[in-house]
């Protein structure tokens, strides 16, 4: 088994968000609270989609090409009991409790 990242857009960067310092010379404050809360936004936004992508590929891996979790877990940084947590549907800390209306 070779993990190679010889897939398209491997070591590709992410897409670009304001630096604080560039945040931090915005002079009007009203400007800069705006300015900071859109790049909140935006990485907020960018970690969840990121999260489900790691998701989507884990589960691939684990349970379609059949690679233990301790490999895929080591690989990414994770343990391989959270891979089992995250493939049985436990709540990551970035997911909203789910509800009752959810349920319905």
């Amino acid at each position: 088994m070779s993990i190679v990242h010889d897939h398209p857009g491997a070591g590709s960067a992410p897409p670009t968000v304001t630096p604080p310092a560039d945040l931090l010379n915005i002079g009007d404050p009203w400007e800069r609270a705006r300015a900071a809360s859109r790049v909140a936004d935006q990485l907020h936004e960018a970690r969840r989609a990121a999260l489900t992508i790691r998701l989507a590929a884990v589960r691939e891996l684990v349970e379609g090409r059949r690679i233990p979790a301790t490999v895929v877990g080591r690989f990414i940084g994770i343990t391989g009991g959270r891979i089992s947590q995250m493939l049985a549907g436990g709540r990551t800390k970035t997911e909203p409790a789910r509800t009752v209306e959810d349920a319905a």
